[in-house]
């Protein structure tokens, strides 16, 4: 039994670019990501989704925006993903920023397991060493301590007054590129 790290895209894609102009990669990967929402319990769903608890977490189509994704599979079942979504909305101005998401399967047999750290040090990784990146927001309940060790554990800090919603706070991380 060997867990499997998947980075989905085309190399060489420059940033501003969708990596995923494959449909394939988005279709995939989208499968994979409702896959692990799917084990979430609806108070899970509710807290992830901020009050609602749909069915699927995205869709082919906006999740054919993610600029990068990053799965970890054991026996072909999907685990844990991170994702990095653009924050461009077509002005420019937010070019440079991203925002993630962090989702991990649901139960006692996944959680705690480190899986969604995996996932995150190699997404991390790969923003790290992506110059065109210069802003990652990361917004995280207040009361998951897990998702907020992780996102310090990655040199991202929170952002003052920031937040959807009481429950939530954002975190960020800024290169100086």
């Amino acid at each position: 039994m060997r867990d499997e790290l998947y980075h989905y895209g085309r190399k060489g894609m420059k940033w501003g670019q969708h990596i995923y102009g494959n449909k394939e990669y988005a279709h995939r990967d989208v499968k994979a990501v409702n896959d692990i929402y799917r084990t979430l319990s609806t108070d899970d769903k509710r807290k992830l989704m901020g009050g609602d608890a749909p069915s699927k977490f995205t869709t082919e189509e906006e999740y054919s925006k993610t600029v990068a994704s990053f799965i970890l599979k054991h026996n072909k079942t999907p685990i844990s993903a991170f994702d990095v979504w653009s924050e461009d909305d077509g002005s420019g101005k937010y070019k440079d920023q991203v925002a993630v998401s962090v989702l991990t399967r649901s139960g006692d047999k996944y959680r705690g397991k480190g899986y969604a750290s995996d996932v995150v040090n190699k997404g991390m990784k790969w923003l790290d060493n992506n110059p065109d990146i210069r802003t990652v927001y990361w917004d995280v309940r207040k009361d998951n301590a897990a998702s907020i060790a992780l996102a310090k554990k990655h040199g991202f800090e929170q952002m003052k007054g920031a937040g959807r919603d009481p429950a939530w706070t954002a975190y960020w991380k800024r290169y100086k590129r």
